[in-house]
């Protein structure tokens, strides 16, 4: 089941990622970031990685995209189409976008769908024992780090009362 569920989600979560750049209007390309991102929920579920799967739903699919939605309303961006300067940045895009491709098949010829992990691969209990055990250091750098930028967004976000 999972041979033929990863290669699928993986093309309809590529299929999102063009929509993504593609949409010309910005909510439109928060909806295509939406399918992308849970297309990619169901590959680590074909994998094997429940907890994954579920931190990708909570997090990137539920928080970070509400969050972009919030930004776009928030900003009122409008859509905006592609004039005549912006065609030939697209082509060139497009074109470096087909060159990579066409480069990186023949690497992959040998890789299977789910390659040789532990079954724990992917558990809350080993993400656990990773993020607080080994990794304890970074993880609370990280989150620090996280916190200074949405402390210094709110202070450059605020309006001056003068």
């Amino acid at each position: 089941m999972g041979q033929v569920l990863v290669p699928l989600a993986a093309l309809v979560a590529l299929g999102g990622a063009l929509g993504v750049v593609t949409s010309r209007h910005p909510i439109r390309s928060a909806l295509w970031l939406v399918l992308a991102l849970a297309a990619t929920a169901v590959c680590y579920l074909g994998l094997g990685a429940s907890f994954a799967a579920a931190a990708q739903v909570v997090v990137y699919v539920g928080a970070i995209v509400v969050l972009i939605l919030f930004a776009i309303m928030l900003l009122k961006l409008k859509g905006e189409s592609l004039d005549r300067r912006g065609a030939p940045q697209v082509a060139v895009a497009a074109a470096l976008g087909a060159g990579l491709l066409a480069a990186l098949l023949p690497a992959l010829k040998g890789v299977t769908a789910s390659p040789a992990v532990p079954l724990s691969f992917g558990s809350a209990r080993e993400a656990g024992q990773i993020l607080l055990g080994p990794a304890l250091l970074p993880f609370e750098l990280i989150s620090l780090l996280l916190l200074a930028a949405m402390v210094s967004a709110i202070v450059l976000g605020r309006k001056e009362s003068r």
